[in-house]
């Protein structure tokens, strides 16, 4: 059985337990029971299912490649869990930009298939506003990963 808590200082005060100790449980949890799992957009459309991080990396027409968890729910958790951008840019071997689709999944796109960041930006807004319900967005930016610093970065400016 699964369940969400929106947890509030008032259950940390209660449960005396850290920001924290909180957070490296759910990173801890996250990990244990969705792990990471991705598929090429043409094999997601294809209704096939994911494939486990990272044994095989998916080959698409497009470029694009769904991100997610073993449920597929709350799988865009997963794709920004510590250490998994970098291992994502090994498995790629290159920059990528990430599309946050909504709370379960995010979509990659390797730089050599980036049709530019203002599109890719644009997109991700317009699919927001048009598709997803406002309680599944994630977020209107798009993302990059920085190889030199091993972080997530929104992409603010876009050519």
């Amino acid at each position: 059985m699964r369940g969400t808590v929106m947890l509030r200082e008032e259950h940390m005060q209660d449960w005396s337990v850290s920001t924290e100790e909180v957070f490296e449980k759910a990173i801890e949890n996250t990990l244990r029971s969705e792990g990471l799992y991705w598929n090429s957009m043409d094999a997601v459309l294809r209704r096939e299912k994911l494939l486990l991080f990272p044994e095989k990396l998916p080959e698409s027409r497009t470029g694009m490649i769904v991100l997610s968890g073993k449920t597929g729910i709350w799988g865009a958790t997963a794709a920004f869990l510590p250490g998994t951008a970098a291992r994502i840019y090994e498995a790629l071997g290159e920059a990528f930009y990430f599309l946050p689709s909504s709370i379960h999944e995010v979509i990659i796109v390797p730089f050599s298939h980036a049709v530019g960041g203002k599109y890719l930006a644009q997109t991700v807004k317009d699919i927001n506003h048009m598709e997803i319900p406002a309680e599944e967005i994630l977020s209107d930016h798009i993302y990059l990963y920085n190889v030199q610093t091993g972080q997530m970065e929104i992409v603010e400016d876009t050519e």
